[in-house]
């Protein structure tokens, strides 16, 4: 990385820095992590290891356009999505000045994160770099002077009736809140598509 002239960003924190993602190589399919989650949040750049291992050879960063993964028929298989459509979303968010997120609150109902989701800390990292606001709870406090229009509600998949009829968040998706399973928001940051 010194020798092209980049720094390797290896802490989940500095992710959404990331103007690279070397997301597998010519025999690893990529997985749905976090930091992927992440990337395809920040950078249209979602290269294989080729990408560093040439622009280590020529002693620059090389164009990525030569090293996109855009053949990982595995991957896009499985979490059903296409990587070209995806990098093209991510380019036109990019055009625009946007993100996936942009202008939405995200709430996410107990017994979601860590499990089958990522802990807390990491959830709120991806929600944070798609250019949404986490909320921690919703008490009048933090839903003073929000548009509920704009309020994500995030439930485990499949949703328990206990996360759905707790007071507050009945009262949200009532007057107009949005609700999505994890595997729906997941889905969304693999396609950089929301479907409402």
């Amino acid at each position: 990385m010194k020798r092209i002239g980049g720094v390797l960003v290896d802490h989940l924190e500095e992710a959404h820095t990331a103007t690279h993602v070397i997301a597998g190589d010519t025999k690893t399919s990529i997985r749905r992590t976090p930091k992927l989650m992440i990337g395809l949040c920040c950078s249209s750049n979602i290269v294989n290891l080729d990408w560093l291992v040439k622009s280590n050879a020529a002693h620059r960063a090389l164009p990525s356009e030569d090293f996109l993964i855009l053949d990982d028929n595995e991957a896009e298989k499985q979490y059903k999505f296409v990587m070209k459509q995806t990098l093209n979303r991510i380019s036109s968010f990019a055009e625009r000045g946007t993100s996936l997120l942009a202008g939405w609150h995200v709430f996410s109902c107990k017994g979601v994160v860590g499990n089958k989701a990522p802990p807390e800390k990491e959830f709120r990292l991806i929600i944070e770099a798609a250019g949404g606001k986490w909320l921690p709870s919703l008490s009048a406090s933090s839903m003073k002077g929000l548009d509920i229009s704009h309020l994500m509600v995030i439930t485990s998949d499949p949703e328990t009736k206990k996360q759905t009829s707790l007071k507050a968040v009945a009262s949200a998706l009532a007057n107009g809140a949005a609700k999505l399973t994890t595997s729906q928001l997941f889905h969304a940051f693999m396609t950089q598509k929301l479907d409402l």
